[in-house]
């Protein structure tokens, strides 16, 4: 929806949405986070805290490879 209206609101934006390709993140400005899984019944919030941390902080080190100036967005 945001790329079918950029040009009618005069943005010049690139939205890009991947799962594991980093490389195709090359150059972002800004990304958003959505990684993690969800609780799982008998699963502690330090447990899920935990698994999540971990995939967060490998997104990261990704997307900083590939764009160090990147501004993140961690959406949980």
């Amino acid at each position: 929806d945001l790329m079918q209206t950029a040009s009618l609101n005069g943005f010049d934006t690139k939205i890009t949405g991947t799962t594991g390709d980093y490389s195709k993140t090359a150059g972002s400005h800004v990304a958003v986070i959505t990684s993690g899984i969800p609780r799982k019944p008998g699963m502690t919030r330090e447990e899920l805290i935990g698994i999540n941390a971990g995939i967060v902080k490998e997104v990261t080190e990704n997307l900083v490879k590939h764009s160090p100036e990147v501004i993140i967005i961690v959406v949980s």
